[in-house]
């Protein structure tokens, strides 16, 4: 794993993952920078991805998601996952 991906995890666990929940009022950019990062460290991501406060994923390499899907409030995953189109997981 690149320096870059091991920075961006760190951001994650650290600070993204407990940002608030999207749809909170006092949200600011945290679907964005969530977002931003888990672009960084999935195997591949669609547009408009939503990853929710509190997921879960490891080092998140496994990770396909497509367009418009999102990983719900403290999700927890593991192993290859593919995630489709239009998906919005629990």
């Amino acid at each position: 794993m690149s320096i870059l991906k091991n920075i961006a995890l760190l951001c994650y666990y650290t600070v993204a993952r407990h940002l608030p929940a999207s749809d909170a009022p006092y949200a600011l950019c945290s679907k964005a920078v969530r977002g931003g990062l888990c672009r960084m460290l999935f195997g591949r991501t669609g547009k408009n991805i939503n990853i929710e406060h509190g997921a879960y994923f490891g080092r998140g390499s496994e990770i396909i998601i497509g367009d418009h899907s999102g990983i719900g409030l403290n999700a927890r995953l593991s192993g290859p996952i593919t995630i489709g189109s239009s998906v919005m997981m629990g």
